[in-house]
């Protein structure tokens, strides 16, 4: 009897770092100006990346993965829950691929990125919010293998 393939394979791949040399833009100091300067206490990125894949025969895949990661900056050991959100920095992201293999060996590949809100500096009198809107950056591409080193391909 054939093995069944698992409804989702799920592969955890958790993370934790710690740094204190980083230059960080300071932008409230003064709001013509972006000041940097070095880190004072400690950041700390961490988070889980599980990457669940699934296909379905032989013609269609799809592998995503999620990371569940702010990283904080904090000025003492000793203040778990205290610091702040860096800037730029999304609260989470993940990644998505769909492919389909069509006859004649042409397939189809759809791939994406997606990020979730993340702290943006406000200067006075700024329209705009201090955390951004969730998006994504998405690729759709058609290929064909033509011969053995080289493929025809076009994508949007």
């Amino acid at each position: 009897m054939a093995r069944r393939e698992a409804l989702l394979r799920p592969r955890p791949l958790p993370f934790h770092t710690r740094f204190s040399n980083r230059i960080l833009p300071d932008y409230l100091v003064d709001p013509d100006l972006i000041v940097y300067d070095n880190l004072n206490g400690f950041g700390s990125p961490k988070g889980s990346a599980p990457t669940p894949r699934r296909g379905w025969g032989k013609n269609l895949r799809l592998m995503a993965s999620n990371v569940d990661g702010r990283i904080r900056r904090r000025i003492s050991p000793m203040a778990f829950r205290s610091g702040q959100d860096a800037y730029f920095a999304p609260d989470w992201s993940g990644t998505f691929t769909v492919s389909l293999a069509l006859p004649k060996r042409w397939s189809i590949d759809l791939a994406g990125q997606c990020y979730g809100p993340m702290r943006l500096p406000v200067l006075p009198n700024d329209f705009g919010s201090d955390r951004s809107p969730t998006y994504a950056i998405v690729n759709l591409q058609v290929k064909r293998p033509i011969g053995e080193h080289s493929e025809l391909y076009g994508g949007v």
